[in-house]
């Protein structure tokens, strides 16, 4: 961890752009202007399209906290303990600006799931389950306390697309024509829990399965556990060797956060 000289840096993040399949259809879209321009420009007519303050280039955005890769806290599904709200519990009584960062980096094992692709009927998961991980470990050694899961599955390679094409994306759950993403059950996910893992990373919209949102998140959630989400080119990576590393936006009182998610893979794997 000292020093990272022969390690490379391998980009797991999507790109925030509009006019892509970055948030739930029912969230707020991402929204870009340019606030300020080396110069202003006037329109036709005299009006002002965009102010200058000076000689500088920034934009003005306007985002979900949940959009694009970005993580998902436990206070997302998880009340305050003193609230009476279903669910309540003590994982929801301290917000994401408060979680240990620690929990969001550390050794990566990267369980390769994307042979379940597409392999169910539409409008349901493929299951990410027990005997899976397993099967992993079989191979590549037992997950330990601290590593960080990511489960990829190449849903967000094959599919983040500008719309409309990226709409596929999302399709699972707005028109059921397709398959949905491969999500981890929720005994996947406590299985995880139990030995060790805080933070699992996935190649898709969400940690939970298209028929069944909800449970997974509260399996992961509600022991304290944090996930990131819509992960891509997690192929790069190899199942072991690598460092992970997400570090989001720190926001008061956050449910979620985008960020930069990165892996530093060691040169020659």
């Amino acid at each position: 961890m000292q020093n990272f000289h022969g390690f490379k840096i391998v980009d797991l993040s999507v790109c925030i752009d509009e006019g892509f399949p970055l948030t739930w259809p029912s969230l707020p879209p991402v929204q870009k202007r340019t606030a300020n321009w080396f110069e202003r420009v006037e329109g036709s007519h005299g009006q002002v399209l965009v102010p200058s303050i000076g000689a500088f280039y920034s934009q003005a955005l306007s985002i979900d906290e949940h959009t694009g890769t970005h993580v998902d806290y436990p206070t997302h599904n998880i009340p305050a303990s003193r609230s009476g709200l279903p669910n309540a519990g003590l994982a929801g009584d301290r917000s994401g600006d408060e979680y240990p960062l620690e929990n969001l980096c550390g050794p990566a094992a990267v369980v390769d799931v994307r042979s379940i692709l597409d392999q169910a009927p539409p409008g349901i998961s493929p299951a990410i389950t027990p005997a899976l991980l397993e099967q992993w470990e079989g191979v590549h050694g037992r997950i330990k306390d601290d590593d960080v899961v990511l489960l990829n599955s190449g849903y967000c390679d094959k599919y983040f697309a500008p719309l409309p094409a990226g709409d596929r994306m999302l399709e699972p759950v707005t028109t059921r024509q397709f398959p949905g993403w491969p999500a981890p059950t929720p005994s996947a996910v406590e299985f995880l829990h139990n030995r060790g893992v805080r933070h699992i990373g996935i190649t898709a919209p969400s940690i939970g399965a298209v028929e069944d949102l909800g449970a997974a998140h509260l399996a992961g959630l509600s022991r304290g556990m944090s996930f990131t989400e819509m992960l891509i080119n997690v192929s790069a990576v190899p199942p072991r060797g690598a460092w992970f590393f997400m570090l989001p936006l720190r926001i008061a009182a956050q449910s979620g956060g985008p960020g930069r998610a990165i892996a530093m893979v060691p040169v020659g794997q």
